[in-house]
């Protein structure tokens, strides 16, 4: 078994980067609810008044940061799984670095268009939801679609 350096270099960095930005956080989170009273954080959430696919994904990640999967589906499935899929894209770039594979983290043209895909549509099939039946896990737009 022969391991590339150069590519146990890249994923190290990689795991590198993903630590600080997880220790970084919750001065993240502090700072953006700061910023929020000046800045706009959605244009879609705060001129449309309907949800992007990313809206909530911060509370997600907090909840699963807090070890509440439940909550954390229920606030934004489509980046609760694509965390998980993450998890396990990164199991496998390991795998093939274990394995002597010089290309850890490649990702072929149809998983683009497939993860752009589900992003799509489960963007709007929230909002559809959001509009026709009420249903706003976040509770931030609801009252201005059923005041």
């Amino acid at each position: 078994m022969k391991v590339h350096k150069k590519s146990a270099f890249v994923w190290l960095g990689i795991h590198f980067l993903i630590l600080l930005a997880i220790l970084l956080f919750p001065f993240y989170r502090k700072v953006t609810s700061f910023l929020s009273h000046f800045l706009s954080s959605c244009i879609l959430h705060d001129r449309l008044a309907l949800y992007c696919p990313l809206c909530g994904g911060t509370r997600a990640l907090e909840a699963i940061f807090s070890l509440k999967i439940a909550s954390a589906l229920a606030l934004n499935p489509f980046i609760t799984l694509l965390f998980f899929a993450a998890i396990a894209w990164d199991i496998w770039a390991l795998i093939r670095l274990l394995r002597g594979k010089n290309k850890l983290y490649r990702l072929p043209t149809w998983g683009w268009i497939l993860l752009i895909s589900v992003m799509l549509l489960y963007g709007i099939i929230r909002n559809v939801l959001l509009i026709t039946a009420a249903y706003d896990p976040l509770g931030d737009l609801v009252g201005f679609w059923h005041a």
